[in-house]
Parts: C-alpha cells; structure tokens; sequence
C-alpha cells in the first residue's frame, strides 16, 4: 500500500473498529437497551466517517488512493461490509427478541389488571 496524504486508511480502520465495536457489543448475553444505545451512538459515529469518507474519494487524491491500492480498498470495503452485514443481522435479531420480552410484559401487566 503506498502512502497517502488522503486520509482513507486512518478512516476505514476507524469505522472497522468500531463495527468491530458494535459486533462485540451485540454478541452480549445480556443485550438490553442499554446496550442498543451504546450501538445506536456508535453507528451515528460511524456515519460521520463514512461521511468523511466520501469527501475524501471524491477528492484527485482519493481517486488516486483507490486507483493505487485497488486490491487494499476491495479487501477493506468487503470486510467491513461483511462484519455490518452480520452486524445487522444480529441486530434485527436482538430487537426482534427485546420486542418479544415487552410484549410478553405487556401481557403479564393486562393479566394483573384483569385478575384484580
């Protein structure tokens, strides 16, 4: 990988650090909505470097960066891809079951009410 004043490595690192993050964060046990913050804040942190990185590839710099180092980009995009991919898939997983535990609590809640 050649060097570049473009900024792109230090970025992709930093948004695959904190998917990595988030993919630590929903392989918790106790994932609760706690949990869910802390990777919704990580998420909204990572947009802004997408965000960042996007300015950056639309630069000659970055263009060129790419051009270079075209085998670095792919394995790098890809496996951040891939990580989300999983990531999301947790996710709608974990919400799916939170959903589940509030509609059984609801049910307990309206059994109470019905049983006084």
């Amino acid at each position: 990988m050649q060097k570049s004043n473009s900024g792109i490595p230090n970025i992709l690192d930093s948004a695959f650090a904190k998917t990595e993050a988030i993919s630590n964060l929903l392989k918790k046990d106790d994932f609760d909505a706690q949990y869910l913050e802390k990777v919704a804040d990580l998420y909204n942190q990572r947009e802004k470097e997408i965000i960042e990185l996007k300015k950056n590839l639309e630069t000659d710099a970055g263009k060129e960066f790419v051009a270079n180092n075209s085998s670095y980009w792919n394995d790098n995009i890809n496996a951040l891809l891939s990580l989300d991919s999983q990531n999301l898939e947790t996710l709608k997983t974990k919400t799916n079951e939170l959903g589940d535990k509030v509609r059984q609590l609801y049910k307990q809640k309206s059994v109470l009410i019905y049983s006084k």
